[in-house]
């Protein structure tokens, strides 16, 4: 399991509603830009799940700057899903999500003006419906979120 999808038994729980029956699954967390200190305004991690041999979801934490959710939302979640395919729920400063994807854009509070773009994306569905797939990608999404928060220092002040 990657420790970057937050509380095992959580993610657990709704890593089995989303991805397709495998004989054994593989987990790799990447951790390549931890926020080190208050004077480090980057952090990246992320977790690929894989599945006999193929890549099943990724969900990865970026700190970044935009102005306006609506700019996140156009230049880095409809690189997974289209605008008119997303539909809000409720998170951060802007959450959206499909049954493909689910995406976070929560405040760092210890740095105005910067957040934590979190993205969780499946890549190969299991059969569960479209319906419980996406309920399943935002609780891994909020997971991430809590996870990435705590490690990038968000809540220092």
């Amino acid at each position: 399991m990657c420790r970057t999808l937050g509380e095992p038994s959580r993610s657990t729980t709704e890593l089995d509603r989303v991805l397709p029956a495998k004989s054994s699954y593989t987990f790799h967390d990447e951790l390549p830009d931890p926020r080190r200190d208050d004077l480090d305004d980057s952090y990246y991690s992320a977790c690929f799940v894989g599945g006999d041999g193929k890549q099943l979801l990724v969900a990865s934490a970026q700190m970044l700057e935009y102005e306006k959710t609506d700019a996140w939302v156009t230049e880095v979640v409809e690189q997974f899903a289209p605008a008119s395919a997303l539909t809000p729920f409720d998170a951060g400063d802007k959450a959206v999500a499909t049954d493909k994807v689910a995406a976070i854009y929560v405040p760092c509070l210890a740095r105005p003006a910067a957040h934590l773009s979190v993205v969780v994306q499946l890549k190969r569905p299991g059969g569960a419906p479209a319906a419980e797939r996406r309920d399943a990608l935002i609780a891994l999404a909020r997971n991430t979120a809590l996870y990435a928060q705590g490690n990038a220092r968000c809540d220092d002040h």
